[in-house]
């Protein structure tokens, strides 16, 4: 399972965000150009078996959170919670790549149309933070911004071995990380490490996220997702409205703060570059 390279970033954030909108969408047509090759095609894969759903995620690339793959991603959510069968779940990315994040392209570019990406992928997250089941993340490789925030999400998360990167390095390309996200970053990483996780920026390999709980262990990449459902059986055998009333009183009041911070999050972003 080789690695994915992680997207390049051609331009410092703070300074790409005081050009006018028409200069920075024409930037990004520019590096579309220079970095010709096959468009990313998201796809999002749905498989239920023994009352374990699978979704897998894989846009052919670095597995970016687009407007596209948003929404199929979240189609793919409507078909698991319609499905009375399903008692856990399990996400798994690309081979070596679970997710780069938000694409790049919308996010330089800004507008309304930056906003209602990271709008979408939020309410992903929340929904996935949420889900009334068992959530087993297969993180397959690298795993950076809004690709952690959804490692972060799952209730059981297992890392495929290798020269893989893991973490939130927004603050180092001069984006701001949301109360949102750093709300949810705090429940899950130790307390000793969150300044240099957040404001730090620093990405993890494998054995290093699990000390630092982003994952609780790591597991060779071709056993990552047999392992995965065997762990969404494990935690899905008792009582499915125990494990829902356990996993609310747990993290319902945390949901709570990440809904009522999200829209002073948005009010932030929309002055950033719009």
């Amino acid at each position: 399972m080789g690695q994915a390279s992680q997207p390049e970033v051609p331009v410092s954030f703070r300074r790409l965000s005081k050009l006018p909108v028409p200069a920075r969408r024409a930037l990004v047509w520019a590096r579309r150009w220079s970095h010709f090759g096959p468009r990313p095609h998201p796809r999002v894969a749905v498989d239920v078996k023994n009352g374990v759903a699978v979704i897998t995620f894989d846009d052919g690339k670095v597995n970016a959170f687009s407007k596209r793959m948003n929404h199929v991603f979240a189609e793919a959510l409507d078909r698991v919670e319609a499905n009375d069968q399903v008692r856990a779940l399990v996400v798994s990315g690309r081979p070596g790549q679970f997710s780069a994040g938000f694409d790049l392209d919308t996010l330089m570019v800004g507008g309304k149309q930056r906003d209602t990406l990271i709008r979408d992928g939020w309410t992903l997250l929340e929904r996935l933070f949420t889900l009334p089941v068992p959530v087993v993340i297969a993180c397959t490789g690298n795993a950076v911004a809004l690709g952690a925030a959804i490692l972060l999400a799952g209730d059981r998360r297992l890392g495929a071995d290798g020269d893989f990167k893991i973490g939130f390095n927004e603050a180092s390309i001069g984006l701001p990380l949301p109360e949102t996200l750093l709300i949810l970053i705090r429940d899950r990483l130790r307390e000793d490490i969150f300044e240099e996780a957040t404001y730090g920026a620093r990405l993890y390999r494998p054995q290093e996220a699990v000390t630092a709980g982003f994952l609780h262990r790591v597991v060779a990449p071709p056993d990552l997702l047999d392992t995965a459902i065997a762990e969404a059986q494990a935690l899905s055998a008792g009582p499915a409205d125990t494990f829902r009333r356990e996993k609310e009183t747990r993290i319902g009041p945390i949901s709570e703060r990440m809904r009522r911070q999200l829209e002073e999050d948005m009010t932030l972003i929309k002055r950033i570059g719009s």
